[in-house]
């Protein structure tokens, strides 16, 4: 019995006697107790800070919920299953609409079937679909910046202007207006493979990049008088050949009358960037009103390198037009 007194009995305190237990008199035991001072009101209000921010945060969270599920069920059934559509370029609401119902299912198919089938078209560089809780869906194209026009003539049938970006990538084009798309320089006198969407030009891929920078701000007003862009001299991947070049076409009105016009500007393929430099640096003005500057016509070769030297210097020179 014993044994069971001392497993399951009531066990005597560890420091038993009155003195041990002075101490509980002399000291408040209520640990909830707050200080009457400033400085225990403050720990005090610290202390429930948190307790208060997240009641907050909970209590917003909820209407916001509630709201976006008020808002849901109030929408009309016009907009419920319609389409919410934004894009950088010049397509509108009704290209995706003839996407969507060249399909048997329209809008109810799956969101990533409809982004390939938008990206199918050229002009379309990158395409964003989903669809909300509401049923709308929603689009956002990404289109191509065009930097100039190819007019293609098909064996049969009437002559088809495209449109090409930066890549060198053509497209159709939908949406521009006529006075912008003829106010692009023409890619002409060049070689192509294909047709429509799939149509590939040789050299496109310096010639896009060509453009593009001509279209920057720092050498915008240089291409707003380019009329046209010859291929006939690019060999496309052999770019640093000998010979290869790019001859840009300028606009006949663009230049004042009462001096000899330029004609035409030669870049080579593969040093054009730095003949962008030469060029902005170059007055051309004073150089076509010299004296000696007595022929009609002027044509600007930019591609010319002085090999006298260990290493070519290039060397730009105005070369008279001979008729």
């Amino acid at each position: 019995m014993s044994i069971f007194r001392r497993l399951f009995g009531k066990r005597p305190e560890t420091f038993p006697g009155p003195k041990d237990r002075d101490w509980r008199a002399l000291v408040p035991q209520d640990i909830n107790r707050v200080p009457g001072d400033a400085i225990g009101r403050r720990r005090a209000v610290r202390s429930r800070l948190p307790v208060v921010l997240a009641g907050l945060f909970f209590a917003t969270l909820g209407g916001l919920v509630w709201y976006v599920i008020d808002e849901g069920a109030g929408i009309p059934a016009a907009t419920a299953g319609g389409i919410k559509f934004k894009t950088d370029g010049l397509l509108g609401t009704d290209y995706v609409r003839k996407v969507l119902q060249a399909h048997p299912e329209g809008a109810g198919r799956d969101v990533r079937s409809i982004k390939e089938e938008l990206q199918k078209d050229n002009q379309v560089l990158a395409a964003d679909v989903s669809r909300g809780m509401d049923g709308v869906m929603n689009v956002r194209l990404t289109e191509r910046k065009a930097v100039a026009r190819v007019v293609v003539t098909p064996p049969t049938g009437p002559m088809v202007v495209r449109l090409m970006d930066p890549a060198g990538v053509t497209f159709a084009g939908t949406g521009y207006p006529p006075p912008a798309v003829r106010g692009l320089p023409e890619i002409v006198n060049y070689r192509s493979t294909g047709s429509g969407d799939a149509m590939v030009i040789e050299g496109a891929e310096i010639a896009g990049p060509f453009l593009a920078t001509a279209m920057s701000e720092r050498y915008r007003a240089y291409y707003n008088q380019w009329a046209a862009l010859s291929l006939a001299d690019c060999f496309g991947e052999h770019e640093d050949a000998p010979g290869s070049s790019l001859r840009v076409l300028l606009r006949p009105g663009s230049q004042p009358a009462d001096r000899p016009a330029l004609t035409e500007i030669v870049f080579s393929t593969a040093k054009w960037r730095a003949e962008f430099g030469i060029l902005k640096a170059l007055d051309l003005e004073a150089l076509l009103r010299r004296p000696d500057a007595t022929a009609a016509a002027y044509v600007l070769k930019l591609s010319i390198q002085n090999r006298t030297n260990s290493k070519p210097v290039p060397e730009p020179r105005l070369v008279p037009v001979t008729r």
